[in-house]
């Protein structure tokens, strides 16, 4: 039972981290365009600090050092913004979310890349052209991660707050979407590896074989 309920309380406190991150930047708009400063943040923080305190105190190494300090990170975000009375530091809260994601994707480059310890976890044997693989599109999420946070900072500095709410809440969400579909159709292309689904099906008879 105990085990049960500690499953149960691990899952609601993710799906509660999760959704108010997808929705930040439609909840930081429309609070920044109804309300003060000060109420959003301290909002924030009650929609934050418990899911985001349970998963620091359940940190697991298959997160790293860079992503279990996230939540810290961010707690100490909108408590500074919430001290000092200024929105950058409410807007930012993206910004150091691609931060983190670059660190963590970009240090695995040194031993094995983050994308192929995802592979190993559905296929643990990988070839040596899969490996090689993984270690190209991990420098490519690296680099988005780069892009992506260098855009989001630009726009909480310099930017109105509609402008960052779009790109934050909407494009660059399609961003990722359109890189990870991508990703995933190379990846069919590339290895021919499809499995019992109506999507793989398709795909086996749609997508060329490699010459």
């Amino acid at each position: 039972m105990t085990g049960s309920r500690s499953v149960a309380m691990r899952a609601a406190a993710q799906i509660a981290l999760s959704v108010t991150v997808i929705a930040y930047p439609v909840a930081v708009y429309v609070g920044l365009t109804h309300w003060s400063l000060r109420q959003v943040t301290a909002l924030l923080l009650v929609l934050f600090v418990p899911a985001m305190t349970w998963r620091w105190l359940r940190g697991s190494a298959r997160l790293g050092r860079i992503g279990n300090a996230l939540p810290l990170g961010v707690v100490a975000l909108l408590v500074t913004g919430l001290l000092i009375d200024d929105p950058r530091f409410v807007l930012a809260m993206p910004v150091l979310i691609n931060v983190v994601f670059f660190l963590s994707f970009g240090a695995s480059l040194a031993g094995v890349p983050v994308i192929e310890r995802f592979a190993r976890l559905q296929s643990p044997e990988l070839t040596n052209q899969q490996i090689r693989y993984c270690r190209q599109v991990t420098c490519i999420w690296t680099a988005f991660f780069a892009l992506n946070g260098l855009v989001t900072a630009a726009l909480a500095m310099f930017a109105s707050i509609k402008w960052w709410a779009l790109y934050t809440g909407v494009i660059a969400y399609a961003l990722i979407g359109t890189l990870g579909v991508s990703e995933f159709l190379v990846r069919r292309y590339r290895f021919r590896e499809f499995g019992g689904g109506l999507h793989d099906r398709i795909l086996e008879k749609v997508l060329p074989v490699r010459r």
